[in-house]
């Protein structure tokens, strides 16, 4: 039996940005999670590759965090607004840069997957390696990178004294029992 190629859409993956707020006023700013809501991730199971594709405007904001916890009512609704404009017009600017792409080959071994391939981010491609581990019948992957390595300046405002780290924390899962394949 060949093995399949397989498509997965939205509802099947989820992938998370997590912000922290830097600078004299930080006080003043909000740790957020954003959300990447529209998605394709196709792996070829018989070559061993995943290709995703990540619609860049499609990364809203979800909430602000206080701590490690979503703070759901900390952000009013304009200002959601006004900080999902600065990320698809200043950040990530998706009108030049339309997608984010991960294309990698994977090797499982048991609950551990691990993806050696490139992340592309508004048009520069950096080297990628991250382990997926199985939990929860999901398949979860988290890595940090610097938007600085992708020509991104982070937002900022009040002539800097608020501002956003260049670290940015991206949490990814896929719903283990898509791939299920049998045999």
């Amino acid at each position: 039996m060949t093995l399949p190629r397989i498509v997965l859409r939205d509802g099947d993956v989820t992938c998370d940005l997590f912000t922290h707020r830097d600078g004299v006023l930080a006080s003043v700013g909000h740790d957020l999670r954003l959300r990447a809501t529209r998605s394709t991730v196709t792996l070829d199971l018989a070559a061993g590759t995943v290709d995703a594709l990540i619609d860049a405007a499609s990364i809203t904001v979800v909430c602000a965090r206080e701590g490690d916890r979503d703070a759901p009512g900390a952000l009013s609704e304009a200002d959601r607004r006004k900080i999902d404009g600065a990320l698809r017009d200043d950040v990530l600017r998706v009108q030049r840069h339309p997608t984010v792409r991960v294309r990698a080959r994977f090797a499982r071994d048991g609950d551990r997957v691990t993806l050696d391939g490139a992340l592309t981010i508004a048009s520069v491609e950096r080297p990628l390696r991250v382990e997926a581990r199985l939990d929860g019948g999901r398949w979860c992957v988290e890595h940090t990178l610097d938007q600085g390595d992708f020509g991104i300046k982070p937002f900022s405002a009040l002539m800097g004294a608020l501002k956003v780290r260049r670290d940015v924390t991206v949490r990814a899962s896929i719903d283990a029992a898509r791939l299920a394949v049998s045999v």
